[in-house]
């Protein structure tokens, strides 16, 4: 077994043969890739996420904090750490699901910030599999040199400046944001006078 292997534990999610039933009162709630496209400071959307019920005789594993999710299909493979989770969740799937077996070697925020890095996001590229679809399968991920050399303070050091970054960057599109509907405000304006 490698020291990755034993670093961290990788499992597919939830396979669906069709496709996946919508129901209001349904037990589960399943993370799809449209939830992880346009994710906010604040995470998933949780009241537009897809509730199902889910008849198996297998045993459904649902997700757990600390968990990461990561896109397993597709051109970004992106990250989630997984915080403050309601009941019955599972991910479909086109996703992997990261569990960090020993938090004193790599602190589970601080591998979210390292596989969304723009050098693990390239080996993801090189290294995934499908000419029409990009597929990142768990034997590759596992394959991953992690960085369990780097202090825990250094992770943490480094989660706390991606926590800022996200910050900075969702004030300024709230900004540009404000700045164009000032914009629109004063065309419509000088539109409504030219009438």
């Amino acid at each position: 077994m490698t020291e990755e292997k034993s670093i961290i534990k990788v499992r597919t999610g939830w396979t669906f043969s069709k496709s996946i039933e919508s129901s209001d009162k349904g037990e589960y709630q399943v993370i799809q890739l449209r939830d992880v496209q346009d994710l906010s400071l604040a995470g998933l959307d949780w009241a537009n996420i897809t509730r199902t019920n889910i008849d198996s005789t297998r045993t459904i594993k649902t997700l757990q904090d600390n968990e990461v999710l990561l896109v397993a299909k597709g051109h970004t493979k992106t990250a989630l750490l997984l915080k403050n989770l309601p009941d019955n969740v599972v991910a479909n799937q086109h996703f992997l699901i990261v569990t960090v077996n020993d938090t004193s070697k790599l602190l589970p925020e601080y591998l979210e910030v390292f596989l969304n890095s723009t050098s693990v996001q390239n080996w993801f590229t090189v290294n995934s599999s499908g000419s029409y679809q990009s597929t990142l399968t768990k034997k590759r991920l596992l394959e991953l040199k992690l960085p369990t050399e780097l202090p825990i303070e250094h992770q943490q050091m480094l989660v706390d400046l991606d926590t800022s970054i996200k910050k900075e960057k969702y004030l300024q599109q709230l900004l540009i944001k404000q700045r164009e509907q000032e914009m629109d405000k004063f065309s419509e304006a000088i539109w409504s006078s030219l009438k």
